[in-house]
């Protein structure tokens, strides 16, 4: 694996100061950022651009960010949802470009869960898939006139309404896009599918996950975004697929903040979790992952 970090969204009760240097005290080398953290989501843009170049060039990190998800839906058949939706993701990699970031996290959207639609539409994701592939492609333009990558996450398995939950579904979007583009595997968000499916997605899309989120999902609560515990087997036994086989070496970032809102409680959930996985590695000579 390449870097070990942290999602910047696990400790949104701090300023964005004290949540960076939180994270460099643990010892981390990355961080995910997100635009909808408290003390940034209040600031207009150029409020933003003057927090990021004051704060991040301090930091030695490998730095990537979440494009906005909160009421947004990239997929929905509304057009002017979709428009607005693409607009924001727009300004958030305007705000990479000028601000050094090379990465950008990007969900899929959204089927309504409302009735009747979800009646309407229960087997027929089609529309929405297709308005997806429309997103998706707009963000990769984007992408690639601001120097930013696009790394597309896979959505909670569990959660049916999501676009982008399957491999099926990226393989649609592929297709309907006509190439391929870069993947955020997110661990806790696979676990409902189970190994074998879960498994399957990796060696499949190998050669475009460039980003792990690491999480525990709990089967009894349906919760996702828990610390890993002794218990967390399949999450590390899917880390250590993608350990396997990943011909390239992706940052991993755990993403930890189903808890409460307690600092101490938070940092050490975030160190036993990355002790597990440094002990769950293959005993084959390897050193444990570098933070």
């Amino acid at each position: 694996m390449g870097k070990i970090g942290v999602s910047i969204i696990t400790f949104p009760f701090l300023s964005f100061s004290e949540a960076l240097q939180k994270i460099e005290s643990l010892g981390f080398k990355a961080v995910e950022l997100w635009t909808e953290f408290p003390e940034v989501w209040k600031l207009d843009f150029n409020g933003r651009i003057n927090l990021f170049k004051e704060l991040l060039p301090s930091l030695n990190f490998d730095l990537s960010i979440h494009t906005p998800i909160t009421d947004l839906n990239i997929s929905s058949c509304h057009p002017k949802i979709q428009e607005i939706s693409l607009k924001e993701i727009e300004e958030t990699l305007i705000l990479a470009n000028k601000t050094g970031i090379k990465k950008a996290v990007v969900h899929g959207g959204f089927k309504p869960k409302e009735k009747p639609f979800n009646k309407l539409n229960k087997t027929n994701l089609q529309p929405y898939l297709n308005q997806t592939s429309n997103g998706i492609k707009q963000i990769l333009k984007q992408g690639e006139e601001l120097g930013v990558e696009i790394l597309v996450e896979n959505a909670e398995y569990d959660e049916q309404h999501k676009i982008l939950r399957t491999y099926d579904n990226f393989q649609t979007i592929t297709k309907e896009i006509n190439r391929e583009f870069s993947i955020v595997y997110d661990i806790s968000h696979s676990l409902p599918a189970g190994i074998k499916k879960s498994k399957e997605f990796i060696t499949k899309m190998k050669h475009r996950i460039k980003e792990v989120h690491l999480s525990f999902y709990d089967k009894k609560t349906k919760k996702h975004h828990l610390p890993l515990t002794p218990q967390s087997k399949e999450a590390l036994e899917i880390l250590n697929h993608i350990k396997k086989h990943l011909p390239s070496s992706p940052n991993l970032i755990f993403e930890i903040y189903n808890l409460p809102l307690d600092v101490s409680l938070r940092s050490n959930a975030l160190k036993r979790s990355l002790n597990l996985v440094n002990c769950s590695q293959p005993s084959q000579g390897t050193s444990p992952l570098a933070r």
